[in-house]
């Protein structure tokens, strides 16, 4: 389970928050490095902090900033997806999936899918976990 939830992103506040029990409480639950005559005889604490950015001021956004961070980020799909999904294709894709004067619209977007399957693929970090139409109906679900 994610230490934030939409719960924690709502306001402002809530992200305040959020941050703020980090930085006031939980960062300071670990031991520093021990030292003796030069020689480090104990490792500092290490925490692991993995989540889900879920806003751009997020307590996960605010840890990526901090220089004091080393961090890894691993991303579905490495490349803009606002963008991405509001072009070509996967536009004709989102306005047929939300037609309201259609009587079955996601199974005109799912069919319009399969007839251009080939051309609407798009590299994601897991395939086997993450295909593209599932991601991008994800995706236009949060919107």
């Amino acid at each position: 389970m994610d230490y934030q939830g939409k719960a924690d992103i709502i306001t402002q506040e809530a992200r305040d928050k959020k941050y703020k029990t980090w930085e006031e409480d939980s960062k300071f639950a670990g031991d520093k490095a021990v030292f003796r005559k030069g020689k480090k005889i104990k490792m500092a604490t290490k925490f692991i902090v993995l989540g889900t950015i879920l806003h751009s001021d997020c307590f996960m956004s605010r840890l990526l900033k901090k220089n004091e961070y080393h961090h890894i980020s691993h991303r579905v799909c490495d490349f803009n997806v606002d963008d991405f999904f509001n072009s070509g294709l996967w536009l004709e894709f989102k306005n047929l999936y939300f037609n309201r004067k259609s009587s079955d619209p996601v199974s005109d977007a799912t069919e319009f899918y399969y007839q251009h399957e080939k051309e609407m693929q798009y590299e994601t970090i897991w395939p086997d976990k993450f295909d593209c139409l599932t991601t991008a109906i994800d995706y236009l679900k949060i919107q």
